[in-house]
């Protein structure tokens, strides 16, 4: 499961590890480990409800003094605790997410497991992106690089990609070109498609601010084939949403209000995984984009989209 993460294929593999699982003890710290990862896959999937029910389950198993009073329980607890704060951030329940993130922070500080700490912070992190709070996600993200201990090579390439969007948001271009290319470089290395998809999605906001539109062409037709060949639900709104910028950018207004139909069309009933960045400048282009084309052209790029 752990080279399956890497590769960016848990999700393919989610029915194989879903019989394995079936062979656990109801409980046992196997199948507490196999639910969680069902649970990571169906947030790939963009299915945040079906993964907020395998964290539940879990949850609920190991909530007894008995097993919290065990190492692995609490360690299990951590990570249960920061999926739930994941799957309901995806879900737009920001305010609960953000007492699982507490709560997992204060499981990860009794477990004594060394490194456990930057899972909570980083959940915490992304709860005060979600609400709007910029600096403080960027310090709790520092915090969670800085804490010392083993913590899992994808979570250190998970933080680098946060650090880069959260830099790009606040205006700090020079910083987030430079922890972008160095993320790039450590996802390349091990081939850690779901982490490179992020800091591609990166990249490419970066390139068409610097107007690089030969780059982001480039980097952008790399992040769809890593949607394609993963599966990954939200890497490929998230690609769909690049589509939209770069057609603003490079003047094709039908084709960008289309793009992002077709992205919200996809994207069923939750938040869309970008909805929280970029806000003010794509709902610029996307105004600057339907003036251009008038209200009956604007309706008929946006319902090719969703026909889509």
């Amino acid at each position: 499961s752990q080279w399956w993460q890497v590769r960016g294929r848990l999700t393919s593999q989610a029915p194989l590890l879903a019989a394995a699982a079936e062979h656990a003890e109801p409980g046992s710290d196997e199948w507490c480990g196999a639910r969680m990862l069902l649970g990571q896959a169906a947030s790939m999937l963009a299915e945040p409800d079906a993964a907020l029910e395998h964290y539940t389950a879990v949850r609920d198993a190991l909530d007894n003094p008995q097993r919290l009073a065990e190492p692995v329980g609490r360690l299990l607890m951590t990570i249960c605790l920061a999926g739930r704060s994941g799957a309901m951030q995806q879900m737009g329940r920001v305010a609960e997410a953000g007492d699982n993130a507490r709560r997992s922070m204060d499981a990860a500080r009794q477990s004594g497991f060394p490194g456990l700490e930057a899972i909570a912070l980083a959940c915490l992190g992304t709860v005060a992106w979600e609400v709007g709070d910029r600096d403080g996600a960027l310090r709790l993200v520092r915090q969670a690089q800085a804490v010392p201990g083993d913590s899992a090579g994808g979570l250190d390439r998970a933080l680098s990609q946060f650090v880069t969007m959260i830099l790009t948001e606040t205006g700090d271009l020079a910083g987030a070109e430079q922890a972008c290319a160095a993320g790039l470089a450590s996802c390349r290395e091990v081939g850690d498609l779901a982490n490179l998809s992020g800091q591609l999605w990166n990249k490419v906001i970066l390139d068409l601010r610097a107007g690089r539109i030969g780059d982001a062409t480039a980097d952008l037709g790399e992040l769809l084939h890593i949607a394609v060949q993963t599966g990954l639900r939200p890497v490929v709104l998230i690609a769909l949403d690049c589509c939209g910028h770069l057609c603003a950018a490079t003047e094709r207004p039908a084709e960008a209000i289309t793009m992002w139909a077709a992205a919200s069309a996809l994207g069923g009933p939750w938040p869309l995984p970008y909805d929280t960045r970029n806000l003010a400048e794509r709902e610029e282009l996307q105004r600057n984009a339907s003036e251009q084309l008038g209200p009956a052209a604007a309706r008929a790029a946006g319902d090719r989209g969703a026909a889509m």
